[in-house]
Order: structure tokens, then C-alpha cells, then sequence
């Protein structure tokens, strides 16, 4: 049998990660950290005040450690 894909290699962004939110306005700019895959197409992303929401992929930038 075929081994099974290892998904944790194959995320977009990964745990521990500082990522910046672009969308929905409400929340754009707002900086964070990945704490790992969320629902379908989503992260779950700790923010700065300490709040956990799921952001979709698209609505995520990865900061570089530049910016960080």
C-alpha cells in the first residue's frame, strides 16, 4: 500500500510561524502566529491580545524574520 501523504509537510504556513493578516478589513494588518491547520482551507492563528481565530489562506502573509 502507498504510504500516506505526510500533510505537515505540505502546509502552507507552518506552527510558530508570524504571519500578518490581510483580510477581512477588520482584521487586516493585525499580526499573529500560526498555531496550525484549521478547517478546509484555514489556519488557526494566535494574535498579539492572545485571541485564536481560524484565517483562511488567502486572507495569510507570511513576515519575514526580518519583519518579525
Amino acid at each position: 500500500a502507498p504510504a500516506a501523504s505526510g500533510d505537515s509537510e505540505e502546509l502552507e504556513f507552518q506552527p510558530g510561524q508570524k504571519v500578518e493578516i490581510t483580510g477581512p478589513p477588520a482584521m487586516a494588518g493585525k499580526r499573529g502566529e500560526v498555531i496550525g491547520p484549521a478547517l478546509s482551507n484555514a489556519f488557526a492563528v494566535r494574535f498579539e491580545s492572545g485571541s485564536v481565530f481560524n484565517i483562511e489562506t488567502g486572507n495569510i502573509r507570511a513576515l519575514s524574520m526580518a519583519m518579525a
